[in-house]
């Protein structure tokens, strides 16, 4: 299937400017192949939606949101808070344009808890529903492009100045790491 990429790009903004809307919600970040320039032609989007436990975001508004947007318009396209697992908490997968948008829920204190575990090297490998070989734990801390963030919500491109001058000492794990099998 062919995705006009305009059409696409316009439709995700207007449904970014949706989710600004939601309660709980502090940041949207777009991660993946697509905000690492490595995208091919069918790669999805992936957007993450970062809250904090204090105020967690509220899964009937962004249901109701995720509902109007997705090509389907059908509601139960998104889980509650923890039904995917303890690292990406829950989610939900949409087609916007014919396009697949997956959401992916991100606790801010946990994501800046592994960052600061990268940085001093302490690497997890934890379970994860749907990923059979473990889930490295420091993929939280994946670059993005921030899409939104609230007034007074920490930042969470990971572009603090100290931290970044301490990641920059480490290896990029990304990038230079070699599994075998």
């Amino acid at each position: 299937m062919f995705v006009d990429r305009d059409m696409l790009i316009d439709t995700l903004d207007r449904f970014v400017e949706k989710l600004k809307q939601v309660p709980g919600i502090v940041a949207i970040v777009a991660g993946g192949s697509k905000a690492r320039g490595t995208a091919e032609t069918f790669s999805d989007t992936d957007l993450g939606l970062y809250y904090d436990r204090q105020n967690p975001l509220n899964v009937g508004v962004l249901d109701a949101v995720a509902a109007e947007c997705d090509d389907r318009r059908r509601s139960g396209l998104v889980t509650a808070i923890g039904e995917w697992g303890p690292w990406i908490d829950g989610g939900g997968w949409l087609q916007m344009d014919g396009h697949p948008v997956d959401l992916l829920y991100r606790e801010t204190s946990k994501v800046e808890a592994v960052l600061d575990d990268v940085i001093d090297g302490r690497i997890e490998v934890a379970y994860q529903p749907g990923h059979p070989f473990g889930f490295f734990v420091f993929h939280l801390c994946e670059r993005g492009r921030t899409l939104f963030a609230a007034m007074g919500s920490r930042s969470l491109d990971h572009e603090s100045e100290s931290k970044n001058q301490r990641l920059s000492r480490t290896a990029s794990l990304r990038t230079r790491s070699t599994f075998c099998f």
